[in-house]
């Protein structure tokens, strides 16, 4: 098997684990971490909410441009503020969880472009895994 990554990208997609390696963007699963499993229960029901809430404003998206039959009612802003709080405090918990040695960025995206903070208030990069650079935003 391979070494484990220690330099994760904390950021939810659909059916997986919201951590990923930052190097070659593909998922790590939770269980290859040497964390609690009460954390690996948390993040991945985090994660089931993230994904909960990103179907229902992909079908009001759908229902709205015609491609499917409503009604659909929109995702309240509040239920996203929740879950990025939520999120956020999973990653920080992650953090302090592995320790030193492991590096943990929380992803954001804005403006179609996906960026990422390495450290609870810390600055905020615009990250490009290809290039290998990240440009302070």
């Amino acid at each position: 098997m391979n070494p484990v990554p220690t330099e994760l990208l904390f950021m939810p997609d659909y059916s997986a684990d919201p951590i990923w390696d930052a190097a070659t963007e593909s998922m790590v699963s939770l269980d290859r971490l040497p964390i609690g499993e009460d954390t690996r229960s948390v993040i991945r029901e985090w994660a089931r909410r993230w994904e909960h809430l990103a179907g229902q404003r992909m079908h009001f998206d759908d229902v709205e441009n015609g491609k499917h039959p409503g009604p659909a009612e929109p995702v309240p802003p509040q239920a996203w503020e929740t879950i990025e709080r939520d999120g956020r405090a999973l990653c920080q918990q992650l953090r302090e969880e592995l320790g030193d040695g492991w590096r943990v960025g929380w992803v954001s995206f804005e403006h179609a472009r996906r960026h990422v903070q390495w450290a609870t208030g810390g600055p905020v990069t615009l990250f490009l895994p290809a290039s290998g650079r990240e440009h302070r935003t």
